[in-house]
């Protein structure tokens, strides 16, 4: 209803006379037709809003929107005539141009300063209050305001631009041309003529002065059905001879009018029946900058028969504005092509302010079945969380899909910050389906991911947005090292499997299982190791490839019996994960259908009702205790960790011997061999880049990899958050102080309300090592080597302690010798360089410490003798056999000055060099035969010898460094055989000089007092309500009392401590499966 305030009376200010006077009048009855529109009342009632008649502090206003109760002259924004955050109406003689009237209310006293900042007035004339009346009739009869609400504003076409959009798209118009200028000039234009009366805006002009036109795509015309503007993207290129640019004051009805006109005229002129002028607006130029102007969009993949110009247009364009693809219509943004995002063709973006880009995931889309796909079959199922679709060639298996899409998946999350996302494989077959279903979602024909297999089966899409989250532990003793736990998401039933670190146990077997002759053989697959319980029975957990592995030559699997557990969980794994005819192809189909019928007990004992899908692996560093298992996991689990770890992961696997331990791909041993080696399938390995990087490993979880320090670089805590960033645990991994210990312990202070915290180092004494410094280390290396005079040297050092190599090096430099490195380290040093490089240009995070090159800043130790060179081929001794990755190493390291150091060669040289060579080394096999008459010091900086095997491999050491007449220097002594090592420097201690001896190797681990202060500030101060758990000890009970009684109980206030787990016991592996506890809503 008119409100009128006492303000200006309009008929005293009035333009154009008597005449203009009574076509006010005709203004204010259209616009009181204008009021009873539905749409119309909703924009006000949206911003609870009003109109007044001439309203105080604006004047100039003919009608002013304004809060139902004013006060002191307030207005509202409103969105009203296709005019967001308009404040009121301004209405216009047609004489009087709309610049004219627009400039005189921006310079308005009252109305001014609304205006700069940022608030718009709808300036009408009659004719437009008799559009809109028609419009907003139409609207409401064809039932576009039920589908489209305010959006319906959008397909009037009435909306004018005012100035600063004209000056916009003007600007817009000519960026756009300069950066195709080359493209125009390619095709015969040579300037663009500047508007001029009667003449296209933007005219392409050739070399001659005549204007021609130039072949685009995706040109967008309109025409008027009714009162509704009408929009469409043309299917084909179209000559264009210049392009329209909306004026200040046009509609983008005059506009497309105008073009229209300007189109038939120079059709006419050119003799070009397809020919159209394009109208510059915001839609033309979104369109142009993510499809293009000059071609159709191709697919990624070259030899595909499905475009992306196809995709794009059944799921945004449609048929026009008004009849656009399904995705549109529900609001996603017209997507990019993949040029942002290599190998992506589609990738969905929700809708935001201009110039602002968010990627959408979309839910329940009908995606290609692949475990179908992989029997020939035709299959389809529901995919959630895809933020984009990669075209793939309809006569590509599974195989090859999952290889193309899984880096270009990677680099999609990780440029996007994810991964929180999926891609879906998109065939020609699959897109049949959608159009002749007309929809892309799976509702009615597919699955839903109602399995959870099928769901990680399809390698993307297992969700973990679960309805609890809990932390398991399998530990069948206390003891550093086999470290193994996970955040496990129980959805009700059904269970996904997060493991955090898979580490080879070090007191589960038997010490006689534990000497280096009784390794468990390969040809049993994994059955040693389940039956001690090194390896726990987790369903799903590990390759059926090992699995099927461990059935060969086992007739205990034929039979049914209570006490084998292990003959029982692998039936049931057999039963739930893996085809009949392989395991028909390995025992035959007699003993085949006998394993199945004793499995369906099993398969009802180990799982029950639910399924259970191990999906992901966080590393925290690649030391064996934490990643020695990880060998025989499911091929389909994701790895996890910082890009040190990985390149030391991949340095693993190319120095390992057998299929326990490649890191990187599981090895078919079961399948044919390709020549003499068993053939691959490569694992989903993925880095981080930076500390405190986040990555989601599901839906509802997300997992934080924040780099320490520890003896082996790349090591990172391990924090696990929810869908809101909401800190759930936080795992320490083996830490020490340092300054990458500093960083993430201030970062993540009171950030996790659980702390699963290792617990290696309780008493000081107990390790020569503990609270020693690696600048410790350096300064008694450096002593003891001074004092070696002219002796050759040899250090021995673990092959993956890059910090120790760096200080190796140091003091090499200062006593003037060159290094010489052994293969080992040789391997390592190549792959962590190779991998800084590839990643130096991310600026990512770590490779802190010295990585000599090859052959010109360190030697190749190479123990025997070197090969001959015949015929420019080197002709090796046999007794040296060098595997590949040896004999690549040797070249790389004859490629530079300093070359390879041998046995011949270290016998004359020996007081010029340091040889570095890892424990486990034997000398007499590595040095003998040698000369050293200068004498030999040999200093072990390498950690304690735990096992008894290694004991007695040091012992043997030092027997044969006795029968050399030299000095092997130790921070123990190993008394005998190595039944006894004495905790005691064998060179010497106190003062020499006045300067303390320290001790030749520095332990990862913080000591005792160490670890309170780094968990006093992973708390932040703070114990009240935090639960501590404590692992990778010897006696976490112990070290319970301990901390107590440091802590004091008046500071732990409700401080939990949990030392004390139920054990994971192989006999019973699943009433005794090792400890939980609840982790969301602790």
């Amino acid at each position: 209803m008119l409100r009128m305030e006492t303000g200006k009376d309009i008929y005293d200010e009035y333009l154009g006379g008597e005449e203009w006077r009574e076509e006010m009048e005709s203004c204010w009855r259209l616009f009181e037709v204008v009021v009873e529109q539905e749409l119309f009342c909703n924009g006000l009632k949206k911003a609870g809003a009003t109109w007044v008649r001439s309203p105080e502090g604006a004047k100039v206003l003919d009608i002013g929107f304004v809060p139902e109760v004013r006060e002191n002259h307030e207005f509202l924004g409103v969105n009203v005539f296709a005019r967001p955050n308009s404040v009121g109406v301004v209405f216009r003689p047609v004489e009087v141009p709309y610049e004219e009237v627009e400039q005189s209310l921006r310079e308005d006293e009252e109305l001014g300063p609304l205006m700069s900042q940022g608030a718009r007035v709808v300036i009408l004339t009659m004719e437009d209050l008799q559009n809109w009346i028609g419009f907003y009739a139409q609207v409401k009869a064809e039932g576009w305001h039920d589908m489209l609400g305010a959006k319906a504003l959008e397909y009037s076409g009435l909306g004018r631009t005012d100035w600063a959009y004209a000056a916009r798209f003007a600007a817009a118009a000519d960026d756009l041309l300069v950066a195709n200028a080359q493209v125009f000039v390619e095709r015969g234009v040579a300037h663009i003529d500047l508007p001029s009366k009667g003449k296209i805006d933007r005219a392409f002009v050739n070399a001659q002065g005549d204007v021609v036109g130039v072949v685009m795509h995706h040109v967008r015309v309109a025409e008027l059905k009714g009162e509704i503007l009408e929009e469409k993207v043309l299917s084909e290129g179209v000559l264009v001879p210049g392009l329209v640019v909306r004026r200040t004051g046009e509609s983008k009805r005059e506009a497309y009018e105008r073009a229209r006109n300007l189109a038939r005229y120079w059709r006419r002129r050119l003799g070009e029946e397809s020919l159209e002028v394009p109208v510059v607006s915001e839609g033309q130029l979104s369109i142009w900058r993510k499809l293009g102007m000059w071609s159709e969009v191709d697919s990624a993949v070259v030899g595909s028969d499905l475009s992306t110009e196809e995709v794009i247009r059944f799921l945004y364009l449609g048929k026009s504005n008004l009849e656009p693809g399904e995705l549109a219509r529900m609001g996603y943004s017209l997507p990019s092509t993949g040029r942002e995002f290599a190998g992506v063709d589609v990738v969905f973006l929700e809708r935001g302010p201009v110039g602002e880009r968010k990627v959408a995931t979309i839910d329940r889309l009908l995606g290609l079945n692949l475990g179908r796909k992989k029997r020939d079959e035709e299959g389809f199922l529901a995919l959630n969380r895809v933020s984009g679709i990669v075209i793939v060639p309809d006569e590509w298996d599974a195989k090859e899909m999952k290889s193309h899409v899984e880096r270009i998946r990677y680099d999609l999350n990780y440029r996007t910050g994810g991964p929180d996302s999926h891609l879906l494989y998109l065939t020609r077959e699959l897109f049949d389906r959608w159009r002749e279903r007309g929809s892309i979602f799976a509702d009615g024909e597919a699955n839903g991911f109602a399995s959870l297999r099928q769901r990680h089966e399809y390698g993307y899409g297992a969700t973990n947005g679960g309805r609890s989250v809990g932390l398991h532990v399998w530990r069948p003793f206390p003891e550093i090292g086999g470290q193994k736990m996970a955040v496990v998401v129980d959805n009700g039933g059904d269970r996904v499997v997060n493991m955090i670190d898979w580490g080879t146990s070090f007191e589960a077997a038997t010490p006689a299982l534990r000497e280096l002759t009784a390794k468990a053989p390969t040809s049993i697959g994994l059955r040693r190791q389940l039956e001690t319980g090194e390896l726990p029975m987790v369903l799903g957990a590990y390759d059926t490839e090992y699995i099927l592995a461990s059935i060969r030559k086992y007739p205990a699997i034929l039979h049914m019996d209570s006490n084998n557990a292990v003959s029982s969980f692998l039936r049931a794994e057999i039963k739930r994960r893996v085809d009949f005819k392989d395991v028909e192809r390995l025992v035959g189909e007699g003993n085949a259908r006998r394993i199945y019928e004793l499995a369906e007990q099993d398969e009802r004992w180990w799982y029950g009702e639910r399924e259970q899908i191990v999906s992901n692996l966080a590393i925290s560093h690649a030391h064996v205790d934490h990643v020695g298992d990880v060998p025989f996991l499911d091929r389909r689990v994701v790895m996890w960790g910082t890009a040190e770890t990985m390149a030391h992961l991949r340095a693993m696997t190319r120095r390992g011997k057998s299929w326990t331990n490649r890191y990187e791909y599981v090895s078919l041993v079961t399948q044919d061999k390709d020549g003499a080696a068993y053939r691959r399938e490569y694992r989903d390995a993925y880095p981080t880049y930076w500390s405190g990087q986040r990555v989601r490993i599901g839906e509802g979880l997300a997992v934080e990899f924040s780099l320490a320090n520890h003896s082996m670089t790349g090591m990172a805590m391990v924090g696990v958050r929810d869908e809101e960033g909401k800190g759930l645990m936080l795992y320490t991994g083996d830490v020490k102080p340092g300054n990458w210990t500093e960083k993430t312990v201030n970062r993540l202070a009171g950030e996790y309300p659980v702390i699963v915290m290792e617990t290696t180092n309780l008493e000081d004494a107990a390790k020569p090592s503990s609270g020693v410094t690696e600048q410790m280390v350096r300064d008694t290396l450096l002593d003891r080597i001074r004092e070696a005079g002219r002796d050759t040297v040899v250090v021995v050092a673990p092959a993956n302690h890059l910090e120790r190599l760096q200080s190796i090096g140091e003091v090499a430099e200062a006593v003037g010798r060159k290094v010489a490195i052994g293969p080992a380290h040789a391997e390592l040093v190549e792959q962590m360089r190779a991998d800084r490089e590839m990643l130096a240009p991310l600026g990512v995070d770590g490779f802190d410490f010295w990585l000599p090159a090859l052959g010109s800043e360190a030697a190749l130790w190479w123990p025997t003798l070197m090969p001959d060179e015949s015929e420019d081929e080197l002709v090796w001794p046999q007794v040296t056999a060098p595997r590949r990755f040896q004999r690549n190493l040797f070249e790389i390291a004859m490629g530079g000055g300093m070359g390879v150091v041998d046995l011949e060669r270290l016998s004359r040289e020996g007081q010029e060099w340091l040889v570095v060579i890892d424990p486990y080394r034997l000398f007499r096999h590595e040095f003998g035969g040698g000369w050293f008459g200068n004498g030999l010091s040999v200093l072990h900086s390498a950690h304690f010898p735990y096992q008894g095997y290694a004991k007695r491999f040091l012992a043997e050491n030092t027997r044969w460094v006795g029968e050399q007449k030299g000095k092997h220097l130790m921070d123990f002594e190993v008394k005998g055989m190595g039944g006894r090592v004495v905790n005691q420097p064998n060179y010497g201690t106190g003062n020499t000089g006045g300067k303390k001896r320290y001790g030749l190797h520095a332990s990862g681990h913080a000591t005792f007092d160490e670890m309170v202060a780094i968990l006093d500030g992973l708390v932040g101060g703070n114990f009240n309500g935090k639960k501590l758990v404590l692992v990778h000890g010897q006696s976490p009970e112990r070290y319970e009392q301990a901390l107590r009684k440091r802590l004091g109980l008046d500071r732990t206030g409700d401080l939990e401590i949990v030392s004390r787990m139920d054990r994971y016991d192989p006999k019973k592996p699943v009433s005794r499966s090792g400890w939980e506890m609840k982790l969301n809503g602790y």
